[in-house]
Parts: C-alpha cells; sequence; structure tokens
C-alpha cells in the first residue's frame, strides 16, 4: 500500500506562484494532500515566510522555497 504524501504549502491571497506550486504537487501526485496555510493570518509567519513564498514543508525537516520544479517536489514527496 502506497502512502498518500502530505504537505504544507504556505502561500496567500493573490500569490500567482503559489497557483503553480500547487500544480506542481498535484501533477507529481495528484493525491497529494495539500494543507494551505495562509501567512497574512499569523503574524509569525508573515515574519518568517513573507519574502519566500510559496513554501512548500513536508516534515519538519524538509522544506522547498520558490522557485521550485518538479524534480524538487518529486524528490520531497517520495522521501
Amino acid at each position: 500500500m502506497t502512502e498518500t504524501p502530505e504537505v504544507t504549502l504556505y502561500t496567500t491571497k493573490g500569490c500567482h506562484l503559489c497557483e503553480k506550486a500547487r500544480e506542481l504537487v498535484l501533477t507529481v501526485n495528484p493525491n497529494t494532500i495539500i494543507h494551505e496555510v495562509d501567512i497574512a493570518e499569523d503574524d509569525s509567519l508573515m515574519e518568517e515566510y513573507s519574502s519566500w513564498i510559496p513554501v512548500l514543508q513536508r516534515g519538519p525537516l524538509r522544506e522547498l522555497v520558490w522557485p521550485f520544479g518538479l524534480f524538487e517536489v518529486r524528490a520531497m514527496l517520495t522521501l
């Protein structure tokens, strides 16, 4: 049985790059569960990620900061 990957996508409203990041994840694995977190709703997340979104995170130690592509997303989802 194959594990369904789960990731967190740090985003904000109107972020077209965040939409591209979401599409990349679903292209690699359409079954991926994506938890979208709007950084505008949390001051500490705004401070940490405002210059970096979209940021894709899987677990506490694996993080991709834009720009990233299919190769990096595939590696993240298969590890």
